[in-house]
């Protein structure tokens, strides 16, 4: 006997796949967007404006996508200093123990809250 199930919701239209609302999946920024945020970083922590405001996009950029993709706002913040603290590593550039890096950090998560809520 072959057993099938429902796959409506009852009143016939199709059931939606559950979001998951567990800390399971871990968003994540595609390849071309980790890339931008190493060059745009390492540009930013030699102190060059232009490479300040590439950091500002490509992070804005990001939030945007992820905002997007369902992602609550903390959890948006969080991938996102994940990811600059990842490249600060693969770039070599000074980590949270420094004030100008700690600093940066500061000013990417409120980059980020301004794109999630501003709505970009």
């Amino acid at each position: 006997m072959v057993q099938t199930t429902d796959s409506t919701d009852g009143q016939g239209s199709p059931r939606q796949p559950a979001r998951s609302t567990g800390s399971a999946r871990r968003p994540r920024l595609s390849s071309g967007a980790l890339r931008r945020l190493d060059v745009a970083l390492r540009l930013a922590a030699t102190g060059d404006a232009g490479g300040l405001a590439e950091l500002h996009e490509a992070v804005r950029e990001q939030v945007v996508h992820l905002r997007e993709q369902g992602e609550p706002a903390d959890r948006v913040v969080a991938e996102i200093k994940r990811e600059i603290q990842e490249a600060q590593t693969r770039i070599g550039s000074a980590r949270t123990e420094d004030p100008t890096a700690r600093a940066l950090a500061e000013q990417v998560v409120r980059w980020c809250r301004d794109a999630y809520h501003r709505g970009d």
